[in-house]
């Protein structure tokens, strides 16, 4: 079997080198994208910048999408669409902008091949996957998850049966299902996200589980709605490269550590969601330690065990993903973890998160389902 190691870490003895990135290079079909880390490469801080949701430009009858060609399939009521018919790389700007409404509105996007129309994205150029991706706002650079050698905008999410890392992120627990938002410890969190499918050898698992933040707010009562509304929550990376540590993974920041609203308003539709992270709170402003340690429970046991308002997709190799992280929490299932398994992720960075303002309650609804 050949194996190919990318790093090994600087300084260590033979003792403790550890190699950080291992990859079984037998039938790897993107190498380019292979994962690599350099533990003494260092990123800049993210540089503030003026954002603009491409939701408000979009047609809001979305006929890009809603057309007699392309196929629009609801994984549920309450999240997620998988679009078949159309192929994401060949999106023009006013089909970006509608991209951008209807992963506000469904929260996640699916695209996946048919007989007709093959999702060509996983195949275009890594210049075009970054042009895509970056006209929804600037490009996140991840400080601790492994890199492709030429770009530090693209995350490789990575395992086969010799990169056996993922099975140690999260020693100790029961169930591998870890519900979060990325990054959301930057003062501009992220907006839309593409994460595409580039290599699935496993005969099943290694399915995405997401779940609406806006529908788990809508479930709140009007009391706790207000409650929260008023809230604000600091967000940390001191988990995550707490992981990284232990893995022998690269750290390219400091720790950072923003405070945002319990409760974001959405620029371009205005729904309300429940922007609760439950690997990145600390705590919340203004509570007692108690007070602060059972609602962060509360709410993250509310959104991650939500199961009427989640969905499960299972992937296909070239099937592309795109959501908006304001408006949905998500999960991978490590399961199957000795078969390779290879996505590539690009996040846009969105604006400073938007207080909600409480709203009572009216007989109609407040969004669109």
């Amino acid at each position: 079997m050949a194996t190919i190691t990318t790093f090994e870490a600087k300084g260590a003895s033979p003792v403790d080198k550890k190699q950080t990135t291992r990859v079984n290079s037998d039938g790897l079909k993107y190498p380019e994208y292979s994962p690599y880390n350099d533990p003494d490469e260092i990123f800049p801080e993210p540089e503030p910048f003026e954002y603009y949701d491409r939701a408000l430009d979009a047609d809001p009858e979305m006929p890009v999408f809603f057309n007699d060609h392309v196929k629009v399939e609801e994984l549920t009521p309450y999240i997620g669409v998988r679009v078949t018919g159309l192929d994401l790389a060949s999106l023009d700007k006013a089909g970006q902008d509608q991209l951008a409404l209807l992963a506000a509105k469904k929260g996640i996007v699916f695209f996946a091949s048919d007989d007709n129309v093959k999702q060509t994205f996983r195949d275009t150029s890594l210049q075009k996957k970054l042009e895509m991706v970056r006209y929804y706002g600037q490009l996140h650079q991840h400080a601790v998850q492994p890199r492709p050698r030429d770009s530090t905008e693209i995350s490789v999410v990575y395992q086969d049966n010799v990169n056996t890392v993922r099975k140690h992120w999260w020693p100790n627990r029961l169930s591998r299902a870890i519900w979060h938002i990325d990054q959301t410890q930057e003062r501009q969190p992220p907006g839309i996200t593409f994460f595409c499918c580039m290599q699935s050898d496993a005969p099943s698992g290694g399915d995405t589980l997401v779940g609406s933040l806006v529908e788990a707010y809508e479930r709140l009562s009007p009391p706790m709605k207000q409650f929260l509304c008023g809230l604000r929550a600091v967000h940390s990376s001191k988990v995550m490269t707490g992981k990284a540590a232990r893995v022998g993974g690269a750290n390219r920041r400091k720790d950072v550590e923003s405070v945002h609203p319990v409760v974001y308003e959405q620029p371009a539709t205005g729904y309300k969601s429940l922007y609760i992270n439950p690997e990145r709170i600390t705590h919340f402003e203004g509570l007692r330690h108690e007070e602060s340690e059972y609602l962060l429970k509360f709410l993250s046991d509310h959104i991650t065990k939500g199961a009427d308002f989640h969905a499960r997709y299972k992937w296909n190799e070239g099937d592309v993903c795109v959501w908006d992280q304001r408006v949905c929490v998500h999960s991978a299932t490590l399961d199957n973890l000795e078969y390779r398994r290879h996505f590539i992720r690009i996040t846009a960075l969105a604006g400073v998160p938007t207080q909600a303002t409480y709203t009572p309650p009216t007989d109609e609804d407040k969004y669109a389902k």
